[in-house]
């Protein structure tokens, strides 16, 4: 389990630092390309210092982003040019960047940490079995409608006023629904808590858009490739999230608008949508003092 830990840390800052990479790389910054690549064996080192200039390093390519949009909102505004799809991309390459410095906090911890064996306490917590104890007080029954109401309110205004009418992109996916059962529904459960969310949709959508480049040519198989290497990846990783394999499934058998994405797929509306629904379950889970979410976040 601590393996697996590490690699969902590492992971995200791999990914961050190749597309800050490829984007320094075609604005001319071959030297600051060169630095980012550079930066993707050393997140290995388990050095401290090492881990804390790359957090400082991912940080400075959040902020990089930032000011890329606000160049691309300068420009196209001025030229009477459409900006939305643009900043909307950026900014989540803007907020994934961010969370994967985020995720390198703690990594490589040592077996008899505090951290370590509190994830020994969730294993033992996974292998108990279920008792079906879900609280059915008015007050949790009030709060998970809320809080799903809330969610999915949230993403599909956005859906609607920023993305429908202008672009190619979408918020709103079938998977979020069932995201909402579990995180308003059931808020304790282990496959509800954010290591299994964001963690979940991610790599099942990685996976779904990668089935599908290759497999496309025959949906039926694309689409059962997909769902099962989804669920065992996740499982590899510790984030079994069951709406994954809704995430990845829509990937193969979306229609056009979806298979256009690519991989941004897994980032927007994938891990945006998750990142919102974490936002507001944060919020309206711990709305009163008997509740507590989430119970374990990596």
């Amino acid at each position: 389990m601590l393996l697996a830990t590490n690699i969902f840390k590492t992971v995200p800052a791999m990914l961050s630092f190749l597309v800050l990479g490829a984007h320094f790389f075609r604005s001319g910054n071959y030297g600051i390309a060169l630095m980012s690549i550079i930066c993707v064996p050393l997140l290995f080192n388990r050095k401290p210092a090492i881990s804390t200039a790359m957090q400082l390093a991912l940080i400075a390519g959040c902020l990089e982003w930032a000011m890329t949009v606000f160049k691309i909102w300068q420009v196209r505004t001025s030229m009477g040019e459409p900006w939305q799809r643009a900043a909307f991309i950026l900014l989540s390459v803007a907020t994934f960047t961010g969370a994967s410095a985020w995720l390198l906090r703690k990594r490589w911890l040592p077996e008899n940490s505090i951290i370590a064996g509190s994830e020994k306490s969730f294993e033992l917590e996974l292998e108990k079995p279920c008792t079906g104890s879900i609280e059915m007080s008015p007050t949790a029954l009030a709060i998970g409608w809320a809080g799903s109401f809330i969610g999915i309110l949230i993403l599909a205004l956005i859906n609607s006023a920023f993305l429908s009418r202008t672009d190619n992109l979408l918020l709103l996916v079938g998977s979020f629904g069932a995201s909402a059962v579990l995180l308003f529904g059931a808020p304790a459960a282990p496959l509800s808590q954010p290591r299994n969310l964001v963690g979940g949709h991610v790599i099942s959508a990685l996976v779904g858009v990668t089935t599908y480049l290759l497999l496309g040519w025959n949906i039926p198989l694309a689409a059962a490739t997909a769902v099962a290497t989804a669920i065992t990846v996740m499982q590899l990783t510790g984030t079994l999230h069951p709406p994954g394999g809704a995430t990845a499934l829509i990937a193969v058998i979306g229609n056009e608008r979806v298979h256009e994405l690519g991989y941004l797929y897994a980032l927007a509306p994938i891990g945006l949508g998750a990142m919102i629904l974490l936002v507001v379950a944060l919020i309206t889970n711990n709305s009163t003092r008997r509740s507590k979410y989430p119970i374990k976040w990596i």
